[in-house]
């Protein structure tokens, strides 16, 4: 997990939010589809997409592809072919989203880590000049 969750009752949160999200996604995107809308649902699933990327980077991007692929296959079982390059293009953007904020979670996630590292050596080195005094 990013951002010292583990271990705590918040760490529960981005869970709850992340599947809550992804269900209604999914339901939404049930009911469209098989109403013949096949345009306008899809930009839900990018909630639980960024959700998923920030809080748990790496094992984020890899649930956010299934999802996409998920997404993909729904598009496909109700429109059929005639939707298949606007799949593509939207399954492939999802997938470009996702690794976006993985990345910047990622880069994030380092400095806050190099930051945090700094603080305690500049403390150190404080606490060391007080003892000279």
């Amino acid at each position: 997990m990013n951002w010292n969750y583990e271990n705590t009752i918040g760490s529960r949160i981005p869970v709850a939010l992340i599947i809550i999200t992804t269900f209604l996604s999914v339901a939404v995107s049930l009911l469209s589809l098989s109403s013949g809308y096949y345009i306008i649902f899809q930009n839900l699933f990018y909630i639980p997409i960024i959700l998923a990327c920030i809080f748990y980077l790496r094992r984020g991007l890899l649930f956010s592809v299934l999802l996409s692929l998920l997404y993909f296959s729904l598009l496909m079982t109700f429109a059929g072919f005639g939707e298949l390059e606007s799949g593509i293009i939207r399954t492939a953007l999802f997938i470009t989203i996702a690794s976006l904020v993985t990345v910047l979670a990622e880069r994030t996630n380092d400095a806050e880590i190099r930051i945090r590292e700094k603080n305690n050596e500049l403390d150190a080195a404080n606490t060391k000049l007080k003892k000279k005094q």
